[in-house]
């Protein structure tokens, strides 16, 4: 059984939004577009495109907890999978 995964069909005009969009996370999508001689709605709709095809992934925000006058962050995880009758 084959088990590969069909690689998306993406055009020159997709491959350099994305070069563009690895090298500089802080443009708006208007200074995109605009770059890119496109209309606003343009950009808006191949970005959509390309993020309903699974190219990206998500679009994400590093906040300084700081800003918001937090002055501890504090993240916890627990996990048990050993059931409910083991007790080492």
């Amino acid at each position: 059984m084959n088990h590969t995964t069909a690689m998306p069909d993406l055009d020159e005009p997709d491959l350099e939004h994305l070069s563009e969009l690895e090298r500089s996370t802080e443009k708006n999508l208007g200074a995109l577009a605009a770059e890119f001689d496109l209309s606003k709605s343009t950009g808006h709709y191949r970005l959509t495109q390309l993020r309903e095809r699974g190219v990206i992934s998500a679009i994400s925000a590093d906040v300084d907890p700081r800003s918001l006058g937090m002055t501890m962050v504090v993240i916890t995880g627990v996990s048990d999978d050993t059931g409910p009758d083991r007790c080492d």
